[in-house]
């Protein structure tokens, strides 16, 4: 077997060093052959799973934004910067082929917590482990009667919890969490028109950044 070279990262959230080793050729076919093979939450699942071989921490511990910072860096290592990436244009149906750079994804936000007041409601923020799910990234919920913290209610009273907000508080927090550290970047391209792709997830970024 081949001694593979090592290299280490800093996780912007948790601010921990770890090690990450390259993809290797049977890798990318795994990659590949899950996505010819399942759906796209399928292709991913199997790329988490190479991930993890990948680094010496746990994944699923990990904010979103550690996770993004990990696959960008196995890609960079692996396989480079530059990602070429053909697609169909969602508002045309015109095939598109765009060159993208790591180098130009860029961490965003500034605060790791952060405070919101509305109304009788204090609600303490924090780093989101999935993006799109807002629940993850609320620490606590503070009323003029109790004080809710997030960790400790099973998650079923999570989702009961979510339900119950406010419509103008639930889009607060949404606003706010983008002032949490955070990786986010639009694929910007041209048909008859300039039209752009949001990447917010992690799962965002494996779609485009890990073409096999």
């Amino acid at each position: 077997m081949l001694t593979l070279p090592t290299h280490e990262t800093t996780l912007p959230a948790s601010g921990k060093p770890i090690e990450i080793t390259p993809l290797l050729v049977r890798d990318e076919k795994s990659i590949a052959a899950a996505k010819r093979a399942g759906s796209k939450a399928d292709s991913y699942r199997t790329f988490l799973n190479i991930l993890q071989e990948k680094i010496n921490t746990d994944i699923t511990k990990l904010a979103e934004v550690d996770l993004i910072h990990c696959m960008l860096k196995l890609r960079k290592i692996s396989i480079g910067s530059m990602v070429n990436v053909n697609f169909v244009c969602p508002y045309t149906q015109q095939r598109v082929d765009v060159n993208l750079n790591l180098a130009d994804v860029e961490l965003k936000g500034k605060h790791k917590e952060k405070t919101l007041k509305s109304d009788n409601f204090i609600v303490k923020l924090g780093l989101p482990l999935k993006v799109k799910n807002i629940e993850s990234g609320i620490i606590s919920i503070q009323t003029e009667e109790e004080t809710i913290v997030m960790s400790e209610i099973l998650p079923k009273e999570k989702n009961e919890l979510i339900d119950s907000l406010p419509i103008k508080l639930r889009n607060e927090i949404t606003e706010k969490l983008q002032d949490i550290i955070n990786y986010t970047h639009d694929v910007e391209y041209e048909t008859n028109q300039k039209h752009s792709i949001p990447l917010r997830s992690a799962e965002d970024f494996f779609t485009l950044f890990f073409v096999m």
